[in-house]
Formats: C-alpha cells, structure tokens, sequence
C-alpha cells in the first residue's frame, strides 16, 4: 500500500528486544522493548514489581497485574511495593529535588533532600518521612528526634507510624502515632 504523497507512516521499533517474566503461580508478564529487568519483591506482602530498562536506559515498572509505569531516569528508585501501588523517587535533571509518582502520577516534589537520608511514605502517599541522623522528620515539619526503625502499618486506608527512639531516661520505646 503507498502513501498519499507527504504522509509520514511510524512504527514503534523494539529492536527485537522483547522480556517475559514468569512469575509465581504461571503469571507471564510481557515487556516489549525491555533490554534487562530484575524482579523485587515486597517480603511483607509477598507482591512483586518488575524493575526493567529500555533502550536508552531510563526505568520502566512492571506491577504484577501487567500494568506499566515511566520511563523514569535511570537513577529512579520504587519505594512502595504493596502490590496495588507504585511509588516512584525519581531525581529531576538539575539536581534540585525529587518527583514523587503514586502510580504514575505526579505528587510532588522533595525540595530539601539530605544525602544520607531516608524516606518512607503512608497509606496514600500524601505524607512521607525523612530519616536520618537527627530522627524522623516528619512532612507536615515535625520532627521526632532521636526516633529510629520507623514502620509503617496500613488498614483500611489510614496508616500508623510505629518507631523506637532514646526517651529522657535513656530507654528504648516502641511508639506509635496515626500517620
């Protein structure tokens, strides 16, 4: 068949790179254009995400229901692994923050990134902790100092942040606050 004259025809060209993982259970999941991907698995939850690359090497995140997330830069990390969300850090160009996505979508971005710190989400993701050497610094300004081991338990879509931390006698408490 030929084209009217000026009329352009586009193809979506893999390379022939095709992926395939089998999961557990007989589940396949099929990746076009995929040049490598790692399986990571949620230990609490059993649920797994596919971590893959395409061609120009940016992240693509597979859930196990076959749906696909990004391209994310290739210094993206998924922190939520719940099996019914993705939640996506990714680093902007300039150095100056990181995006959050909750399954694709945007939620914000963390302006005040320290290096050696650490972050966890709730339920939703509309709040997120940093941890670091000070304690937990919570995303509404809080911060609980001298907290550490921060876990978060999710029912029926509200969260409690549970955390040990050094009270005033110098013991280690377990403590919990609705998150």
């Amino acid at each position: 068949k030929t084209l009217p004259s000026g009329a352009k025809a586009a193809e979506e060209n893999t390379g022939g790179m095709n992926s395939t993982v089998h999961l557990p259970g007989g589940k396949k999941i099929k990746m076009p254009g995929v040049m490598m991907s790692k399986i990571l698995v949620n230990p609490a939850t059993g649920s797994f995400l596919i971590e893959a690359y395409d061609a120009t090497m940016q992240k693509i995140y597979y859930t196990e229901a076959g749906a696909k997330y990004g391209p994310y830069s290739n210094n993206s990390k998924a922190l939520d692994l719940n099996g019914n969300s993705v939640i996506v850090m990714d680093p902007e160009p300039q150095g100056s923050g990181q995006k959050v996505y909750r399954d694709g979508k945007s939620l914000y971005t963390l302006q005040r990134l320290n290096s050696s710190g650490t972050y966890i989400f709730n339920a939703d993701a509309s709040k997120y902790a940093e941890i670091n050497y000070k304690g937990i610094n919570l995303s509404d300004g809080k911060l609980i100092e001298r907290a550490f081991v921060p876990t978060v338990e999710t029912k029926g879509g509200s969260s409690t942040l549970h955390y040990l931390h050094v009270n005033a006698s110098k013991e280690v408490v377990l403590s919990s606050i609705p998150w």
